[in-house]
């Protein structure tokens, strides 16, 4: 269900992890521009807690922002897409994979999928604080659907780093290079380096 008539279907693995994929963020460009309208979002049927094809049609229409590897954009979308590739390459819902494979992997009991919004504020260039509400996020748990507390985020993160998760995750944290001067992305993470 995912278009393969043009650049779309150049779209990687790694290319989604490492946001230098070109799909948008919410029918955005990198200057916040609106550039393609988002189908509705619909709430998954009762039982399911994410539904990859309808995820997916919410932006599939979309022209990517640039050809793939060429830059990097964050895109939410993009973590949407690699959960539906989850579910089609494991046969197994998004959800029940995550939680075989990496909560009860690391012991991590306070993670879980949430289809509500945790809620937030908004802060306009004046200082107002609004109240932010998503409704039902079911739609984009991949792309931030999952809540833990603290200690929970840092045994994940250990989990990472020792590579109790992915064989040989020390490969996550190499420089990803693009065309442009931007050599401090790496799957995922930016990487900070501290200047004495």
């Amino acid at each position: 269900y995912w278009p393969s008539n043009d650049i779309k279907d150049d779209i990687t693995v790694a290319h989604l992890l490492s946001n230098r994929s070109g799909i948008n963020l919410y029918g955005r460009d990198k200057d916040d521009d609106r550039v393609c309208t988002p189908v509705p979002t619909l709430v998954p049927p009762p039982g399911i807690a994410f539904d990859g094809p309808a995820s997916v049609n919410r932006f599939k229409h979309c022209d990517l922002l640039f050809t793939p590897n060429t830059d990097h954009r964050y895109s939410s979308y993009a973590y949407d897409l690699l959960g539906a590739v989850i579910e089609e390459a494991t046969g197994t819902d998004y959800v029940a994979y995550v939680n075989q494979h990496i909560k009860n992997v690391a012991g991590l009991n306070s993670l879980t999928s949430t289809s509500t919004s945790p809620g937030g504020y908004d802060l306009d260039c004046n200082l107002n604080r609004t109240n932010e509400d998503e409704g039902n996020v079911a739609i984009k748990i991949p792309g931030g659907g999952w809540a833990s507390n603290i200690g929970d985020l840092a045994r994940f993160m250990q989990g990472v780093i020792n590579s109790e998760f992915i064989p040989a995750s020390y490969a996550l944290w190499q420089p990803v290079t693009f065309t442009n001067d931007n050599d401090r992305y790496v799957y995922g993470f930016k990487k900070r380096t501290r200047n004495n």
